[in-house]
C-alpha cells in the first residue's frame, strides 16, 4: 500500500521544484531511497480548495512517497525539512491528503 504526504505550497511549482531538488540533494540520507519526491506541478481547483481549508492559497502541489515503510519513524524529520525549506507559512502537508502534519 502506498503512503503519501500531500504537500501544498503558496510558491509556484517552478520555485518548489528548485527548492526541493536542492533539499533532496542536501538530505540524500532521506530522499535517495527512503522517501521519493514527485515533481511539483500547478495546483488545480480541487487542490487549491483543499489547501484553502487549511488556510493556504496554494499555487502548487507535490507528493512525498514513503518508499521504505521501515522509515516511517522519520516522517517528522521529512516534514521538518520541507517546512524549513519552503517556509512554515508557505506549505501545508497532509498525510494521505487527510491528516494535517
Amino acid at each position: 500500500m502506498a503512503m503519501d504526504l500531500f504537500c501544498y505550497s503558496s510558491k509556484t511549482f517552478i520555485e518548489v521544484r528548485e527548492i526541493m531538488e536542492l533539499a533532496a540533494d542536501q538530505h540524500k540520507e532521506l530522499f535517495a531511497t527512503k522517501f521519493l519526491i514527485s515533481p511539483a506541478r500547478e495546483a488545480g481547483a480541487v487542490q487549491r480548495e483543499i489547501a484553502l481549508e487549511h488556510g493556504l492559497h496554494a499555487k502548487s502541489i507535490f507528493l512525498i512517497r514513503y518508499n521504505d515503510k521501515s522509515s516511517l519513524d522519520l516522517s517528522s524529520v521529512v516534514i521538518d525539512v520541507v517546512k524549513k525549506e519552503l517556509g512554515n507559512n508557505d506549505v501545508v502537508i497532509l498525510f494521505e491528503n487527510e491528516t494535517l502534519r
